[in-house]
Protein backbone atom coordinates (compact mmCIF):
# COMPACT_ATOMS: atom_id res chain seq x y z
CA UNK A 1 0.00 0.00 0.00
CA UNK A 2 1.60 3.30 -1.43
CA UNK A 3 1.05 5.94 1.52
CA UNK A 4 -1.00 8.80 0.15
CA UNK A 5 0.92 11.82 1.47
CA UNK A 6 4.62 11.68 0.39
CA UNK A 7 7.06 12.20 3.26
CA UNK A 8 10.37 14.28 2.31
CA UNK A 9 12.85 11.77 3.89
CA UNK A 10 15.33 13.13 1.01
CA UNK A 11 16.80 15.76 2.96
CA UNK A 12 17.07 15.75 6.67
CA UNK A 13 16.01 19.68 7.00
CA UNK A 14 12.40 18.79 4.84
CA UNK A 15 12.28 15.86 7.67
CA UNK A 16 13.26 18.04 10.79
CA UNK A 17 11.14 20.79 9.19
CA UNK A 18 7.89 18.27 8.26
CA UNK A 19 8.24 16.47 11.96
CA UNK A 20 8.34 19.57 13.99
CA UNK A 21 5.40 20.82 12.62
CA UNK A 22 3.71 16.82 13.44
CA UNK A 23 4.85 18.30 16.57
CA UNK A 24 3.70 21.76 17.11
CA UNK A 25 0.32 20.50 15.82
CA UNK A 26 0.22 17.39 18.36
CA UNK A 27 1.15 19.67 20.82
CA UNK A 28 -1.75 22.43 20.55
CA UNK A 29 -3.96 19.96 20.28
CA UNK A 30 -3.31 18.26 23.08
CA UNK A 31 -2.97 21.35 24.92
CA UNK A 32 -6.87 22.18 23.90
CA UNK A 33 -7.58 18.30 24.83
CA UNK A 34 -6.62 18.62 28.32
CA UNK A 35 -7.92 22.66 29.03
CA UNK A 36 -11.60 21.51 27.78
CA UNK A 37 -11.10 18.24 29.71
CA UNK A 38 -10.44 20.17 32.87
CA UNK A 39 -12.77 22.97 31.32
CA UNK A 40 -15.89 20.25 31.58
CA UNK A 41 -14.90 18.91 34.72
CA UNK A 42 -15.42 21.96 36.30
CA UNK A 43 -18.30 22.22 35.33
CA UNK A 44 -20.10 18.98 36.44
CA UNK A 45 -18.41 20.16 40.06
CA UNK A 46 -19.98 23.58 40.10
CA UNK A 47 -23.10 22.40 39.33
CA UNK A 48 -22.70 19.50 41.74
CA UNK A 49 -21.92 21.91 44.06
CA UNK A 50 -24.66 24.81 43.60
CA UNK A 51 -27.38 21.29 43.86
CA UNK A 52 -25.71 21.10 47.33
CA UNK A 53 -25.62 25.04 48.21
CA UNK A 54 -28.78 24.49 50.08
CA UNK A 55 -28.96 21.57 51.64
CA UNK A 56 -27.07 21.15 55.32
CA UNK A 57 -25.93 18.39 57.41
CA UNK A 58 -22.57 16.49 58.24
CA UNK A 59 -22.66 14.58 54.68
CA UNK A 60 -23.41 17.58 52.67
CA UNK A 61 -20.31 19.35 54.43
CA UNK A 62 -18.20 16.40 53.39
CA UNK A 63 -19.29 15.93 49.78
CA UNK A 64 -18.58 19.98 49.37
CA UNK A 65 -14.85 19.86 50.86
CA UNK A 66 -14.54 16.85 48.87
CA UNK A 67 -15.70 18.82 45.94
CA UNK A 68 -13.17 22.09 46.82
CA UNK A 69 -9.97 18.91 46.99
CA UNK A 70 -11.31 17.96 43.71
CA UNK A 71 -11.37 21.58 41.98
CA UNK A 72 -7.61 22.43 43.37
CA UNK A 73 -6.31 18.85 42.19
CA UNK A 74 -7.72 19.50 38.93
CA UNK A 75 -6.71 23.16 38.60
CA UNK A 76 -2.78 21.46 39.80
CA UNK A 77 -3.08 18.51 36.66
CA UNK A 78 -4.36 21.30 34.50
CA UNK A 79 -1.32 23.22 35.12
CA UNK A 80 1.02 20.34 35.32
CA UNK A 81 -0.70 18.92 31.84
CA UNK A 82 -0.56 22.32 30.36
CA UNK A 83 3.16 23.21 31.42
CA UNK A 84 4.30 19.04 30.08
CA UNK A 85 2.64 19.87 26.79
CA UNK A 86 4.76 23.24 26.36
CA UNK A 87 8.30 21.04 25.50
CA UNK A 88 6.99 19.27 22.40
CA UNK A 89 5.80 22.72 21.15
CA UNK A 90 9.07 24.72 21.99
CA UNK A 91 11.33 21.62 21.13
CA UNK A 92 8.86 21.60 17.50
CA UNK A 93 8.88 25.14 17.02
CA UNK A 94 12.67 25.09 16.97
CA UNK A 95 12.87 21.93 14.49
CA UNK A 96 10.42 23.67 12.32
CA UNK A 97 12.22 26.97 12.27
CA UNK A 98 15.92 25.29 12.21
CA UNK A 99 14.60 22.93 9.06
CA UNK A 100 12.92 25.07 7.42
CA UNK A 101 15.57 27.75 7.62
CA UNK A 102 18.53 24.78 6.17
CA UNK A 103 16.13 24.13 3.89
CA UNK A 104 15.91 27.25 2.48
CA UNK A 105 19.43 28.08 2.47
CA UNK A 106 20.03 24.88 0.15
CA UNK A 107 17.13 24.89 -1.78
CA UNK A 108 19.17 27.00 -5.00
CA UNK A 109 21.95 24.49 -4.80
CA UNK A 110 19.24 21.67 -5.41
CA UNK A 111 17.78 24.08 -8.36
CA UNK A 112 20.85 25.01 -9.76
CA UNK A 113 22.06 21.25 -9.65
CA UNK A 114 19.02 20.23 -11.35
CA UNK A 115 19.26 22.44 -13.53
CA UNK A 116 22.51 21.79 -14.58
CA UNK A 117 21.71 18.01 -14.67
CA UNK A 118 18.55 18.77 -17.42
CA UNK A 119 21.00 20.77 -19.46
CA UNK A 120 23.70 17.97 -19.64
CA UNK A 121 21.10 15.49 -20.65
CA UNK A 122 19.93 17.41 -22.96
CA UNK A 123 23.59 17.48 -24.37
CA UNK A 124 24.17 14.33 -24.58
CA UNK A 125 20.90 13.35 -26.27
CA UNK A 126 20.40 16.19 -29.03
CA UNK A 127 24.04 17.68 -29.12
CA UNK A 128 22.96 21.32 -27.85
CA UNK A 129 21.41 22.23 -24.40
CA UNK A 130 18.98 24.82 -26.09
CA UNK A 131 16.80 21.87 -27.97
CA UNK A 132 13.22 21.58 -25.85
CA UNK A 133 11.47 18.89 -27.51
CA UNK A 134 9.11 17.35 -25.00
CA UNK A 135 6.65 14.51 -25.95
CA UNK A 136 3.25 15.30 -25.94
CA UNK A 137 0.79 14.29 -23.57
CA UNK A 138 -1.39 11.04 -25.32
CA UNK A 139 -4.99 12.19 -27.05
CA UNK A 140 -7.82 10.22 -26.64
CA UNK A 141 -9.10 8.78 -30.00
CA UNK A 142 -12.28 10.97 -30.40
CA UNK A 143 -9.77 13.89 -29.92
CA UNK A 144 -7.11 12.56 -32.28
CA UNK A 145 -10.36 12.03 -34.86
CA UNK A 146 -11.25 15.62 -34.53
CA UNK A 147 -8.04 17.32 -35.39
CA UNK A 148 -7.57 15.06 -38.39
CA UNK A 149 -10.94 16.77 -39.82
Amino acid sequence: MQPSIPVPTDNLHKFMATFGLVLIVFSVGAMIFAYNSAHRELISIAETYLALEDKTGKGVQEMKELLEKRIDILASNRGFYLFSLIWPFVVGCAMAWTGFERWRRLQPLHDELLELQVVKARIDAYGDSNHRQFIAAPQLKKEHARSKE
